[in-house]
């Protein structure tokens, strides 16, 4: 079905939305104010999706998207655009969020108090997964098991390592379709260990396990979780993975406790530390969603916190309402689930900083860095 629709508005995972008929239409690949003929591919009693075909009334500032699989594939959904332009609507919708969930009441953040840091906005992954049928290498069409052909050139977000490999029939790619580069080399990641340098200290990721797939901006994220983190305190880590941020936090603080579901993570944790000569970390491998941990509110410690995209869960929530550290360092890869984890918190704590972190340029994922400081 192909509707002629006006997009009126950004909202959340790269959509404008439109209205037709009373009915509400999310669209992939316009721009608020054109006129658009999309293409439904997903329909229910509340709303349709659809991407755009054609343009009847194009806005000023669309531009050719570079990849010629751009909306085909579900990967990319800003390329009809400028940078610049994804970076503020970004910030935008961040802004926009905390304001609907009240936690900008009596706050000094506007707009223009939220940083957002970037660098290439192509080239930058460090990881794929590759969807392979039938000898065609590519990624699925959005809410479909179809494979798009990946491009001639390779896929513009990937590093021009990973789509020298890919694009090179000699070279031997896994069923899953999962390729990690790391200073080791091209890795099958689910079943090689990968070595990461950040400033200056190698990092051991042991097979699947999970790593920041943005080259370029890691090492400043790490750095300024570091200054807001401060010196010489207790810490506790939730989701600390295979210990990239812990080996640079135990570094300037008393001592660090990790905790991760992921047992093969929890002993990368502790081989990290053996590596830098860490006397002060210790880590526990526990689910953060089933479990909660022990809490002694005479201890003086801050949390520092990188859950998944689901964020914190009702456990941790509890556990940092009851357990109260002095400060809350959240980084969040989907905003989505953070703002009602941030409303959740706002009784005892303050959001006394927040930065954005493009990892994923030309795609509606973005990091954020929250501090959140005792209200006490």
């Amino acid at each position: 079905m192909r509707i002629e629709v006006v997009a009126e508005k950004w909202v959340n995972d790269g959509f404008c939305i439109g209205y037709e008929n009373g009915k509400t239409i999310f669209i992939l690949g316009a721009i608020p104010g054109e006129k658009v003929i999309c293409e439904i591919y997903e329909e229910n009693s509340k709303y349709l999706k659809g991407k755009t075909l054609s343009v009847v009334h194009p806005s000023e500032n669309r531009k050719i998207p570079p990849c010629p699989a751009f909306l085909e594939c579900g990967g990319c959904t800003f390329q009809h655009i400028e940078y610049t332009e994804e970076r503020q609507l970004k910030v935008n919708l961040l802004y926009d969020g905390l304001f609907f969930h009240g936690l900008l009441k009596n706050s000094k953040f506007q707009r223009e108090n939220i940083s957002i840091k970037f660098n290439n906005e192509y080239g930058y992954r460090n990881n794929v997964q590759l969807k392979i049928k039938n000898s065609l290498k590519g990624f699925y069409k959005p809410k479909s098991n179809d494979i798009v052909p990946l491009p001639k050139a390779g896929c513009l977000l990937l590093s021009s390592e990973l789509n020298n490999y890919i694009l090179n029939k000699n070279n031997t790619i896994p069923e899953d379709g999962k390729l990690r580069y790391s200073n080791n080399g091209i890795k099958k990641y689910k079943k090689e260990i990968s070595k990461f340098m950040i400033k200056n200290k190698e990092i051991l990721i042991p097979e699947d396990g999970f790593f920041q797939i943005n080259q370029y901006l890691i090492e400043e994220w790490i750095e300024d979780i570091l200054n807001l983190s401060g010196q010489n305190e207790n810490v506790i880590e939730l989701f600390c993975g295979a210990g990239t941020l812990s080996i640079f936090l135990a570094a300037v603080h008393k001592n660090l406790k990790g905790y991760e579901v992921s047992l093969k993570s929890i002993e990368y944790c502790k081989k990290n530390s053996v590596v830098h000569n860490l006397k002060n970390t210790s880590y526990e491998k526990k689910d953060l969603y089933q479990n909660t941990l022990y809490s002694n509110k005479k201890d003086d410690f801050i949390c520092i916190a990188n859950p998944p995209r689901a964020g914190l869960g009702k456990i941790m929530k509890k556990y940092l309402l009851e357990s109260t550290p002095k400060k809350i360092i959240y980084s969040s890869c989907n905003y989505t689930t953070l703002l009602p984890d941030l409303k959740d918190l706002k009784e005892k704590y303050e959001i006394n900083g927040i930065d954005i972190y493009d990892f994923f340029p030309r795609t509606p994922y973005f990091e954020t860095l929250v501090l959140l400081e005792n209200r006490k």
